[in-house]
């Protein structure tokens, strides 16, 4: 007989492939409308005229669907569902995650296409990674969101030693996140 803990992970597997599957149906157009319905544009970047990220505020709202509240250290698996929100949908969004046992931030996979929530607001979310299956258990990890008008920083898979972090990029409040398990 399984156990709750057994249950409660395959769930939240299910989950976690449900959105990146909807992400990714998203990104072709596939969104499930009718060809009659409204459909909500994407706004695109344009090369002639990038987003500026500096008229651009980012923040992180909810980690694994909690809402944030001020000094919460939320208790966390391996794989995070970050969500927050931007002001300027044309602006990249970028994650990072950092270990405080080291002093380097790791670029997460990209989030979701911004969804329109009103006139300024705009929701994406990403899953992001605190370690790996055998480093990071019953570890802190700092999750950031950076806005920025191209891919100069936010290549997946690069990394930035705390000196070099990108500073002048808008940025979220730092989250401080606890792994508990796998």
């Amino acid at each position: 007989m399984k156990t709750f803990r057994a249950i409660l992970a395959q769930h939240r597997i299910v989950a976690i492939i449900l959105l990146v599957l909807m992400s990714s149906l998203q990104l072709i157009g596939c969104d499930g409308k009718k060809d009659n319905e409204e459909k909500k544009e994407t706004p695109s970047v344009t090369t002639e005229q990038p987003a500026t990220p500096s008229q651009a505020t980012v923040a992180i709202t909810k980690i694994d669907e909690t809402v944030l509240q001020t000094g919460q250290v939320p208790p966390v698996g391996r794989q995070v569902m970050v969500e927050g929100t931007i002001s300027n949908p044309q602006v990249i969004v970028c994650v990072l995650v950092h270990p405080l046992t080291t002093d380097t931030w790791w670029v997460q996979n990209p989030p979701s296409p911004p969804g329109k929530i009103d006139d300024k607001t705009w929701r994406w979310r990403t899953i992001a990674l605190c370690g790996t299956e055998e480093l990071g258990l019953n570890e802190d990890f700092e999750i950031v969101a950076l806005a920025e008008s191209q891919r100069a920083f936010c290549q997946l898979g690069k990394t930035f030693k705390t000196p070099d972090f990108p500073n002048e990029l808008p940025r979220s409040e730092i989250i401080t996140v606890k792994r508990i398990r796998n």
